[in-house]
């Protein structure tokens, strides 16, 4: 089988090579996955050809970012460990912070893990950047640095007169040395209050290294807190030296933090399992979160005919390992409140079904407070339910072909719309009018089918007059009876950016362009209304609808209510819209330097 890269899209994703067996043969991450993966294909390439002569399909799952990814990817090869990866599987690629299992620990760099009960946090990817967040912190939280063979000394270094340690090897001796005066002399004279209390100052720099375990894990929120309270304090006993040392702290670390792009506000830990139908399949994406990272992402598909709801419910359950709650868009469907209750009832699973098309939540009934991350839970595995069936678009049994039937049916379409393309109209200031052209085959983006137009019929923004001049260069209308050779290069769906309205310039310009009747033949033409839904609140009053043009010239128009094939149609149409604005802020730009 060749592989082809155009359907994949050129954001942060985990990609993995796989063989017709499904049997994973690499797994890596890139920035841009489009590019990373094309790398493979260069002519002349030899990075891993055999690998590539092995594979049969790329897969892919989405991240929010590249700090993502690493975790992801790391977690995913030492899970499955596959033959091709040699650079994660031995724990010896990527930079850990160790702080060490001592009284006063020390914090450390190292490539491996050693269960000898300190604590290891990472993968890290840079361990310049590292080094930069340690020094920022250590100007904060003034932890030791020094070597052990230093710090039994309990003699003062560059680190206590440049605020970077507080001496802590003076307070290590105090179990040693209650009974020395010279000792508490010597303290004294370095403006230190020795109250000779050895538990208490061990414990404060327990709370101390748990502090910077948090903040290094990637969790800053309390550090800048405590930051932020100790600038004030500085400011109201006029230390402003110190005080314009903790806000560049401060501003570096939010700064830096900032980039991060954190997935979920609170502290997660748990199995959350999304369940959603598409067309005649069962899809389930459950996502596993360590202290709300996504360490692992489990997706598969089930035929309808193989399964059924209750079976899935409760192999969800005993995945998840807890009794569970089941949410549909924020809204608890069922929860257990009785050991005798149970979800297995006709009337329940009658009610889930009817939320199937639109994804249900599972989660375990411990995490009271993940209703509050809900909707980030959600995007997350909508995003990776997205990415699964893309990839398992090559697939011969695939969820794309069902989604486009689904479409074909719901719609009345003549033709399976492979290919379908959509039209958006802009203009700058009633002014500087263009159309641009999204286009999917398969669903998956077209990015030669793009088309961009420059409306030179109109110049007051004139939405009908623009339609016409795109439909007619897009189709290449020419006056007369001329035939159509070729219609394969015509979409099978085209849809006009408006409402009803906009629809009826097709037969007026089959009055002007005979030959357009044998486009039709091939091609159906709608309109997408988008009315009032662009704000989320008024789609649950006013929906956004798909005007159908029919052979007889009667329109079927149809509601959206939101279901796979609807989202797909919104982000067609977002896409075509997202194309037009480059335009718009390219002129604006232009405006504003004149």
């Amino acid at each position: 089988m060749t592989l082809t890269t155009k359907h994949i899209p050129n954001e942060p994703w985990v990609y993995l090579f796989k063989s017709k067996s499904d049997k994973i043969l690499y797994i890596g991450k890139a920035k841009n996955l489009q590019k990373r993966v094309q790398q493979y294909f260069t002519p002349g390439s030899v990075w891993k050809q055999e690998m590539v002569v092995k594979a049969h399909k790329i897969d892919f799952i989405t991240v929010t970012n590249e700090s993502e990814s690493l975790y992801l990817e790391d977690n995913l090869i030492k899970q499955h460990k596959p033959p091709y990866n040699s650079l994660l599987k031995w724990d010896n690629t990527y930079i850990f912070v160790k702080i060490t299992n001592e009284a006063y620990p020390q914090v450390l760099f190292t490539r491996k893990r050693i269960a000898d009960g300190s604590i290891y946090i990472g993968p890290k990817r840079s361990s310049r950047t590292l080094k930069n967040v340690l020094r920022y912190i250590r100007r904060y939280l003034q932890y030791r640095w020094c070597k052990n063979t230093q710090f039994r000394q309990w003699k003062l270094c560059s680190d206590y007169f440049w605020w970077l340690c507080k001496w802590w090897c003076v307070f290590a001796q105090l179990k040693n040395k209650t009974e020395e005066k010279s000792f508490f002399d010597e303290a004294k004279k370095l403006w230190l209050i020795i109250d000779a209390d050895y538990e208490w100052y061990t414990a404060q720099y327990k709370v101390l290294m748990q502090l910077l375990a948090k903040t290094i894990d990637g969790n800053p929120t309390q550090l800048l807190e405590k930051v932020t309270q100790d600038i004030q304090h500085c400011i109201e006993t006029e230390n402003f030296e110190r005080a314009g040392q903790l806000k560049e702290v401060y501003q570096w670390l939010h700064q830096y933090y900032e980039k991060q792009s954190v997935v979920l506000e609170e502290s997660i830990s748990a199995k959350i399992t999304k369940i959603s139908q598409v067309a005649d399949w069962y899809v389930v994406i459950m996502l596993h979160f360590n202290e709300w990272r996504i360490i692992d992402v489990i997706r598969t598909k089930i035929h309808k005919n193989e399964t059924d709801v209750h079976e899935l419910l409760v192999l969800s359950e005993q995945e998840i390992g807890e009794e569970i709650v089941i949410k549909y868009k924020s809204k608890t469907v069922w929860k257990r409140v009785s050991d005798t209750e149970s979800y297995h009832t006709t009337s329940m699973i009658q009610e889930i079904e009817k939320k199937l098309p639109f994804g249900i939540v599972l989660y375990p009934e411990n995490t009271s407070h993940i209703h509050k991350n809900l909707w980030e839970i959600d995007t997350i595995a909508q995003t990776a339910l997205d990415s699964f069936i893309i990839s398992s678009s090559f697939e011969e049994e695939n969820i794309m072909t069902g989604i486009l039937e689904g479409l074909q049916q719901k719609f009345f379409l003549k033709e399976f719309p492979y290919h379908v393309e959509c039209l958006d109209i802009s203009h700058f200031g009633w002014k500087q009018t263009s159309g641009w052209l999204s286009c999917i085959q398969g669903w998956l983006p077209h990015k030669y089918g793009y088309r961009r137009y420059k409306i030179q019929s109109t110049d007051t923004g004139d939405d009908y007059q623009a339609l016409r001049e795109v439909v007619i260069r897009r189709f290449k209308l020419t006056k007369g009876n001329k035939k159509v050779e070729d219609t394969s290069v015509y979409p099978q769906l085209f849809i006009l950016d408006g409402g009803k309205a906009q629809l009826w310039i097709i037969p007026e310009l089959i009055k002007e362009y005979p030959m357009l009747s044998a486009i039709m033949q091939k091609t159906q033409f709608a309109s997408l209304e988008k009315w009032k839904a662009r704000k989320r609140s008024n789609k649950k009053n006013i929906s956004e609808m798909l005007h159908v043009l029919l052979d007889d010239w009667s329109v079927v128009s149809k509601p959206f209510t939101y279901d796979k094939i609807d989202q797909m149609l919104v982000k067609l149409r977002d896409e075509a819209h997202r194309f037009a604005n480059m335009y718009r802020k390219k002129q604006a730009s232009k405006e504003w330097k004149n």
